[in-house]
């Protein structure tokens, strides 16, 4: 059977290249977060990438890796974007999301 490998069978001829090689797939990845801080400045850093994302009535916190939404955000489609921008971030749990205008509850996803 054949097992489908980041690196490829001939790193492993080569000891440096191996490391080298695996080094680098370790470099590459998400640095862990350390906390409810981060994460939630790596929310911010996200959205301000997106040029969709709302500049103002939105308030984001993060308790214990729960994302809370909360804010004015009358775009069904813009939602779900800010919740998946949120719990895509390394270290964030399900959201807790609050959209004031609207007649939705609070809801956990």
């Amino acid at each position: 059977m054949k097992h489908r490998h980041a690196l490829d069978a001939a790193a492993f001829h080569q000891p440096h290249d191996f490391v080298e090689r695996l080094v680098r797939a370790f470099d590459e990845g998400p640095a862990p977060t350390t906390g409810d801080d981060d994460i939630r400045e790596r929310i911010l850093a996200e959205l301000a990438k997106a040029d969709w994302a709302p500049r103002a009535g939105l308030t984001i916190v993060v308790t214990d890796g729960v994302v809370d939404l909360n804010g004015v955000i009358f775009d069904d489609k813009e939602r779900e974007a800010l919740r998946v921008a949120a719990e895509n971030v390394p270290g964030s749990r399900p959201s807790r999301i609050t959209w004031f205008g609207s007649n939705r509850s609070p809801e956990l996803s």
